[in-house]
């Protein structure tokens, strides 16, 4: 019964991704068993399906924790962290903590791919602020000030006063490469881009 469900759940979803639309689903959970249908729920993952559907409508960055995660901007100018936060919150988010491994990696391979340029620079790869801080030797979230998930560039932290800061330098799809990692600075270094975190 169980395989029976996960192949029915796993044939909806496909459906779901090709057309869009939730009938397909509909049609392929009704036709089974009402106690396989009861057994699967099938109800109540038509609705986690829709929902991840909507999200994805409305977010053109990625989605993690119910909050969507983009750049405001792909190909531009970078700018220090005070005017970094100042842009997402004019468009109505936040500068973005990074949690946890699970989201490094959705961010990470996000970033790649979706960062064009530096209008002023040509390098292979793109620095991005983040709203955490470095302290203590920790990189703390913005919220909470408890230390959070850390991955370092290497030859970071460096222990210059005043270097509070925390970016991210992803290589871009120019590049392929493998370049990647946290870092801490001064906020008023310029190159940075900023990632917004928004709610969805």
């Amino acid at each position: 019964m169980i395989y029976k469900c996960a192949l029915v759940l796993s044939i909806c979803l496909l459906q779901v991704v090709r057309s869009d639309s939730l009938l397909s689903c509909q049609v392929v959970t009704e036709g089974l068993e009402s106690e396989t249908q009861n057994q699967c729920n099938c109800t109540f993952v038509r609705s986690l399906i829709q929902q991840a559907i909507n999200n994805a409508k409305k977010c053109s960055g990625v989605v993690y924790g119910g909050r969507c995660i983009r750049f405001i901007y792909t190909s531009g100018y970078g700018m220090s962290k005070p005017d970094a936060r100042n842009m997402c919150v004019y468009h109505g988010g936040t500068l973005v903590d990074i949690l946890n491994q699970e989201m490094f990696n959705l961010i990470y391979n996000y970033a790649k791919e979706a960062w064009d340029a530096y209008i002023d620079r040509n390098v292979n790869y793109v620095e991005i602020w983040l709203a955490s801080v470095y302290e203590d030797g920790s990189i703390r979230s913005s919220t909470t000030g408890e230390p959070i998930y850390t991955t370092w560039h290497p030859g970071f932290p460096t222990h210059i006063t005043g270097f509070h800061s925390v970016g991210l330098v992803v290589a871009t799809k120019a590049s392929r490469g493998s370049l990647h990692g946290m870092f801490n600075h001064a906020p008023n270094h310029p190159y940075l881009v900023p990632l917004c975190s928004f709610t969805i």
